[in-house]
């Protein structure tokens, strides 16, 4: 297990070091022959093509969380599409207003500007760009900033690309005002937003999850274990999701914890299962290698980690009977691992 160091998947090369000790110590021996004749360094994981970094830096700092992470490339990654959730609320829902209350932030939020916006460029000479997403509790979602909406131009600046945007948001203070001109359904509208401090990249996904229901799972080919997998299928069931990639040296050091997980908690009901977007060959073979027990599936359109916003690894989901999601940890720490674990007993517990 590795605790205090965050790898993004635009900073390829970095090595994870020191392992954490504790209640878990146990189980990272038992991975520790593994991982050592593993290269630790992602050669692999760059930014998607045609991706632009968020205005707010990489999407997570190790100085500023400890839980550890990589990044992962999403083969579907579209062209022209900013997936850095510093940048980037409820997958469209616009302003929070109604709904669950949002979680109580985990971690100390960051010096670096927040808007809250995923962006995809426009086709090639067309003014402005796209709102993918608005993430939940962010400035974007609370000036009433949709999906779908193009912006047209911040502070005054006509916009053609989503690096424009975070070029200007990374230029200004946390908590200064900017000026978004947007156009929706073919009229215009001048928004005032009022920017916020950066939060971890774990309190980004659990502001824009917990409480609401689970995405789909979409198209997925089983690698091992029993399928189909859909919420349908796993109705009245506590699931795990686990988002992970063979590239990703970090979620190495997790496979013993969700092995005795699968083990002692699928006779209660609990379904764990982990998503990658390798193909099903090099899943496979990379599921052999370290020992994984529980179902692994191949996501191979990268749509279901998209929708997950699975753009750091590890990250898991913990889902209730009633396909909410109730947790998120993103990267890996002993703090939140027993979390989860006291969550999914508690879950188990309910009727």
């Amino acid at each position: 297990m590795i605790d205090g160091l965050a790898w993004d998947r635009s900073r390829p090369g970095v090595t994870p070091s020191g392992l954490a000790s504790g209640g878990l110590r146990a189980a990272l021996r038992a991975s520790w022959s593994l991982a050592v004749v593993v290269p630790l360094l992602c050669s692999s994981c760059g930014a998607p093509r045609g991706t632009a970094q968020g205005a707010s830096g990489p999407t997570s700092s190790a100085a500023s969380r400890p839980a550890s992470s990589t990044s992962a490339p999403l083969p579907s990654a579209e062209e022209g599409t900013s997936r850095d959730a510093g940048l980037a609320s409820s997958g469209g829902s616009g302003r929070t207003v109604e709904g669950p209350p949002l979680p109580a932030l985990l971690h100390p939020p960051g010096d670096k500007p927040w808007l809250g916006v995923e962006l995809k460029a426009l086709p090639r000479g067309a003014t402005g760009v796209r709102v993918e997403r608005v993430f939940r509790g962010s400035p974007a979602d609370a000036a009433g900033i949709e999906a779908g909406d193009v912006l047209l131009a911040l502070d005054g600046e006509t916009l053609r690309e989503p690096r424009q945007v975070q070029e200007t948001v990374g230029r200004s203070a946390p908590s200064a005002r900017v000026a978004v001109l947007l156009e929706r359904l073919g009229r215009q509208r001048l928004l005032p937003v009022q920017l916020a401090q950066l939060p971890d990249a774990e309190d980004r996904m659990r502001l824009h999850f917990v409480g609401l229901r689970a995405p789909e799972l979409g198209a997925l080919a089983t690698v091992q274990g029993t399928g189909p997998w859909g919420w349908k299928q796993l109705e009245g069931k506590v699931v795990v999701v686990e988002f992970w990639a063979r590239t990703c040296p970090v979620c190495r050091y997790l496979v013993p914890v969700l092995n005795q997980w699968h083990q002692r908690y699928r006779p209660q009901g609990a379904v764990l299962v982990g998503i990658t977007t390798d193909s099903v060959p090099s899943a496979d073979r990379t599921a052999r290698e370290l020992g994984m027990t529980y179902p692994v599936v191949s996501d191979l359109t990268g749509k279901t980690s998209a929708a997950f916003s699975a753009n750091q690894l590890p990250t898991l989901f913990v889902v209730d009977r009633r396909g909410i999601v109730r947790d998120v940890m993103v990267g890996l720490s002993e703090a939140r691992l027993e979390d989860l674990q006291a969550l999914i007993e508690q879950l188990l517990s309910e009727a």
